[in-house]
Parts: structure tokens; C-alpha cells; sequence
């Protein structure tokens, strides 16, 4: 239904529960790129750095980091989709639209379908940020065509159709997911939010228990869990879900919401 990167990659989000599901869902210099120029042993630096602020989630220094390598380096495939990824992380996915349509223009007439393929799954993710799901799905379609293995593009395909209020091409999207990369707690968070959203709220429940239970589990897959258990109605098991992961002064807020709806 909606995909949440505490980090972000990325959230996306369904309309018709978002209204309940929002509340559960730092920086460096760029360089100029003249100096980079003037040295090129500068460019492993710069990708490790930028790797790593992507990694601890500075998104903004990332992108500051991946734009100076992309003028450096504007044909290198790697920093075009570095620098489109930490802008849709950043919430710039209209920026990483355009950086992505000209990367692909660029080696459009070249023999690179493995790199073409790469661009396109990540313009179909910017389309989805950005709400454009009709134009994700075609970008989505085209990076599958070339790479058919890859479990994040049948999970974006699943987030939009969710979007277009098409949960069974949805899950069938999520089903093939979870083939190529069996026990992906990712895709099984989405493809439970999708049942919840189709009406199936104890699959749903049943699925999310299931991840809830390892330490491989993350805070938003628990508290996607609760807030399903006060859909539910089990308000008392959402409230012990929501306080053992959550500060107070949150806990106390997501609790109120979700008494409120169920009054």
C-alpha cells in the first residue's frame, strides 16, 4: 500500500488510510567541481564520503556531495543515480525526475542496457515520490523488461498500483517480490499494508506478526502492526506495541489518535 523509509529513501504513501498512517510514518560542503578537476584522485574521496553520509542518512550532504561528482562526471551512472536518489530522499523527486530523463537520454543511443535499466527503476521511484504512478509503472515495466530479478522493482510496481486503488495487480506485484528475495521484511510490510487496505485486516495482521517477532524487525514495521491492531480494534495490544518502541510524548500522541478513531 505505501512504502515509509524511516531513512528514505523514499516514503510513499496511499490516500484512503494515509490520514491515519502519517503520524507512525545531517551536513557537508559540496565541492566545486573545479578543484575536482584539477585532481582526480579526489574522486574516490568524494564517492566514499558521499556514500557514507548516504548511509547515516545525511541526505543533504549527499546530495551536495553527488552533484560535485556529477559535474565532474556527468556520464558516470553511478553518481547520476547517487545524486537522484538523495534528491528523492531529500523530497526533491520533481529534480530527480529531470536529472534521471537526461541521464537516459544520454546513453539512450548506446549499448548500456544494464545502466539504462538502473535509471529507469530509479526514475520509476521518483515518479511514485512524486505521485505520478501511470508514469512509474511504464518506467517500471521498461527497467523489468532488462533486468526481470531485481525484487525492488516488482515492489515499486506493487506501491503503484496501491496507488491507483489496484491492490490485486498490487499484490500479485508483491507475490513476485517476495520470489526473487524470499523473507524480505520490506516487501511483506508492503504487501500487508496492501491486504489491510483490500479488506483482508487479519491476513494482514498474521503477516506482520510473523517479522514482528525477529530481531530483524524495524520500529516502523512494529507500529504499522499497531496501528493494524487498533484498526482492529485490540487498542490494548496497538498501546503496548506503541509504547515499547516509541519516546512518551510520541506514544501518548499515536495512542490518543488511534482511541479517537476507534470511538
Amino acid at each position: 500500500m505505501f512504502k515509509i523509509h524511516l531513512h528514505f529513501i523514499t516514503f510513499y504513501a496511499k490516500p484512503s488510510l494515509l490520514a491515519v498512517f502519517i503520524s507512525l510514518f545531517i551536513c557537508s560542503c559540496a565541492v566545486a567541481p573545479s578543484s575536482l578537476k584539477d585532481s582526480k584522485n579526489l574522486i574516490p574521496t568524494l564517492h566514499r564520503a558521499a556514500v557514507e553520509a548516504e548511509n547515516t542518512y545525511n541526505y543533504a550532504s549527499a546530495t551536495n556531495l553527488y552533484r560535485s561528482l556529477n559535474s565532474t562526471s556527468p556520464n558516470d551512472v553511478l553518481f547520476i543515480l547517487g545524486l537522484a536518489r538523495n534528491l528523492r530522499y531529500s523530497g526533491d523527486s520533481a529534480q530527480s525526475i529531470i536529472i534521471l530523463t537526461e541521464g537516459i537520454e544520454k546513453i539512450s543511443d548506446q549499448n548500456h542496457s544494464t545502466e539504462k535499466a538502473q535509471l529507469l527503476a530509479e526514475l520509476g521511484k521518483a515518479y511514485i515520490a512524486s505521485k505520478h504512478t501511470e508514469k512509474a509503472i511504464k518506467s517500471l515495466d521498461e527497467a523489468i523488461e532488462i533486468t526481470p530479478n531485481r525484487w525492488d522493482l516488482y515492489s515499486a510496481l506493487g506501491i503503484a498500483y496501491d496507488f491507483q486503488n489496484m491492490p490485486d495487480i498490487a499484490q500479485k506485484n508483491y507475490i513476485k517480490a517476495l520470489k526473487c528475495s524470499p523473507n524480505n521484511y520490506d516487501v511483506i510490510n508492503n504487501f500487508a499494508l496492501s491486504l489491510a487496505s483490500s479488506g483482508k485486516l487479519n491476513e494482514a495482521i498474521t503477516m506482520l506478526e510473523e517479522i514482528a517477532k525477529s530481531i530483524r524487525s524495524t520500529v516502523q514495521q512494529r507500529q504499522n502492526l499497531a496501528m493494524l491492531k487498533a484498526l482492529k480494534g485490540s487498542t490494548g495490544e496497538a498501546e503496548y506495541l506503541i509504547r515499547k518502541d516509541l519516546p512518551k510524548s510520541m506514544a501518548d500522541k499515536n495512542t490518543a489518535i488511534y482511541k479517537r478513531m476507534m470511538r
